[in-house]
């Protein structure tokens, strides 16, 4: 099974998927799928760092598109999606998996074993845990608010951008579950039973 985790910034999105991972014994991949792709890729770290999850150039990906270029046309932002993209993708023919973000939940579309989730929480919630956790998002209390939609954004961005999908609709997930009235704890328990309610499914169409 894959496991598939969109998630607005402050969610908790990330840890639950962790959580789910530990409990279930599945792989976890969210800057390691950066990791896959720089080192697929021929990519610096540094740019992998600097452009993820940074949306394209609409002009560019059509041109892209339409004709059969060689990677290094694309900007270097849109090369890193690819890259890790494919990166998903190999790590999903391998084992079982919980992926964070990165269009994941579009890329293994075709799949019937995958559960695509969203995590999402009130705004006081998120600027809660991004105040108590400096040293994981740099960000302070005087700039909160703004920098989670900031944040937002650009993950909208980035997904709508390579999907022509809408960030955080639910047309686009299985699932939508709210840590701010869940937990992070609870938002993992519900995964856990939706994950495998699914397996069994799976195996009774068999």
């Amino acid at each position: 099974m894959i496991i598939t985790i969109g998630r607005q910034f402050g969610s908790g999105g990330g840890e639950a998927g962790k959580l789910v991972a530990e409990r279930l014994g599945y792989k976890f991949y969210d800057n390691e799928i950066l990791t896959m792709a720089a080192e697929a890729s021929g990519l610096s770290p540094a740019a992998v760092s600097r452009f993820d999850e940074q949306p394209g150039n609409s002009l560019i990906y059509s041109m892209y598109m339409s004709t059969i270029p060689t990677g290094d046309m694309l900007p270097i932002n849109q090369q890193l999606a690819f890259a890790q993209f494919n990166a998903i993708r190999v790590a999903a023919r391998q084992d079982n998996c919980v992926f964070i973000g990165r269009c994941a939940d579009y890329v293994l579309r075709q799949r019937r074993d995958v559960v695509d989730l969203f995590i999402h929480a009130d705004m006081e919630f998120r600027k809660q845990r991004v105040i108590a956790a400096p040293e994981v998002y740099h960000i302070t209390a005087e700039n909160v608010e703004r920098a989670i939609r900031k944040q937002d954004k650009k993950r909208a961005d980035y997904y709508n951008f390579f999907t022509h999908g809408s960030w955080g609709s639910a047309d686009n997930y299985h699932l939508a579950l709210d840590s701010s009235y869940l937990g992070i704890e609870g938002v993992a328990d519900a995964i856990v039973y939706f994950v495998q309610l699914r397996e069994k499914q799976l195996k009774e169409e068999k």
